[in-house]
């Protein structure tokens, strides 16, 4: 059982650690069988968008709909099944202006799928607060 725990806490590791691109997201847990056989078993398909490669200042409307100009190309390869998942790591001002043009829209369009990360910044809550009042909205947060 420890050559099991051994590769799990490896995917674990690297999945934390962000090593992945945001529209190619496959995690895979290694198991290993007898000695020298390896499976990959596909553990989650979902497209993760890591705010901070936008700055740790995301203050800007003109900024918020640069950014998610810049991100459609991916978005459009997204399948029917995936959850676009949204991390707010790293970012340590967030407001609601930049949140209106980035984060409405890909609401607008992907509603339930679209799932923000929990965090503790009181600015990012305020504003996710702020635009699902405006908005009459609900974002789903994991």
């Amino acid at each position: 059982m420890a050559d099991y725990q051994g590769y799990a806490f490896l995917a674990l590791f690297y999945l934390n650690k962000g090593l992945r691109r945001a529209w190619e997201v496959f995690c895979f847990c290694l198991i290993k069988l007898k000695k020298k056989t390896i499976i990959f078993i596909p553990i989650t398909n979902n497209m993760f968008i890591s705010l901070k490669k936008f700055g740790s200042t995301l203050t800007s409307r003109d900024d918020g709909k640069e950014a998610l100009a810049a991100f459609q190309s991916s978005l459009k390869s997204v399948s029917a099944q995936e959850e676009i998942e949204i991390n707010f790591s790293g970012v340590n001002t967030f407001s609601p202006a930049w949140a209106d043009e980035f984060l409405t829209p890909l609401f607008e369009f992907f509603q339930d799928r679209l799932v923000l990360m929990r965090t503790a910044n009181l600015s990012v809550k305020a504003t996710i607060d702020l635009l699902e009042k405006i908005h009459n909205i609900k974002f789903r947060v994991k």
